[in-house]
């Protein structure tokens, strides 16, 4: 599944061309626009409360990832996330999930890693990571990818290097991915970031820029007649 602000009819004939075009699309509907007049005047920034957060949790888990009863679930996401990924991985179990796997995410890391690590090494698979792949496909999780990271994280990496190294690993990684391809259940979504939000608002405080980038995209309300959420 995808939760998105929106899309175009083009992306959808590029979806069903992807996995069998088995997709669940949630889209979100922006409510109150945001206007600055400049950088110390803000107008209609509304703090995203826990509450909304919680429920934007529950949504990505029951409605994205549709997490069941006794499934363990997979979530990867970016080290500046850690309250949210809490409430997901609440949710995850008030769903009934078995276990609950976080995987953290660093630009700065991989930066790291591609300069320094020598080709054979970084394009290594390691034992330990064949039996991670071997595990996902004897438990089928659900995976659940929060995506907040900067646009510019990987800025400046060796390229070549770095790309490299992942189409060797990838020829490792195939075996897996095929194997589970279709049969367990999977969601992104975007969860606003300091530095992915700076960019999109780069005259706001890196507080204001969160806030205006939450209320841009993702702004929560209950439905009064079916009591549902709608985003």
């Amino acid at each position: 599944g995808i939760i998105a602000p929106g899309y175009e009819p083009e992306a959808l004939e590029i979806l069903k061309t992807k996995r069998k075009g088995n997709y669940n699309i949630v889209k979100i509907d922006e409510k109150e626009k945001i206007c600055y007049t400049n950088k110390n005047t803000k107008i209609g920034v509304i703090t995203m409360k826990k509450t909304a957060l919680r429920e934007y949790a529950k949504l990505i888990v029951n409605v994205g990832a549709n997490v069941q009863k006794g499934q363990e679930v997979l979530i990867t996401a970016e080290m500046d996330q850690p309250e949210f990924v809490a409430y997901v991985a609440e949710a995850c179990y008030k769903a009934g999930a078995k276990k609950v796997t976080v995987e953290w995410k660093n630009d700065a890391l991989t930066k790291l890693h591609a300069k320094y690590q020598k080709l054979n090494v970084l394009s290594t698979v390691e034992a330990w990571e064949e039996a991670k792949l071997q595990h996902m496909v004897d438990t089928l999780p659900a995976r659940i990818y929060i995506m907040s990271e900067d646009p510019d994280g990987l800025k400046g990496i060796s390229e070549p290097k770095y790309s490299k190294s992942l189409a060797a690993r990838g020829k490792i990684v195939k075996p897996y991915r095929q194997a589970i391809d279709n049969k367990h259940q999977w969601t992104i979504a975007a969860v606003p970031g300091e530095k992915w939000a700076k960019k999109v608002f780069p005259h706001l405080s890196k507080k204001q820029a969160v806030e205006a980038l939450w209320e841009a995209g993702i702004h929560s309300r209950k439905d009064s007649c079916e009591g549902r959420l709608q985003w």
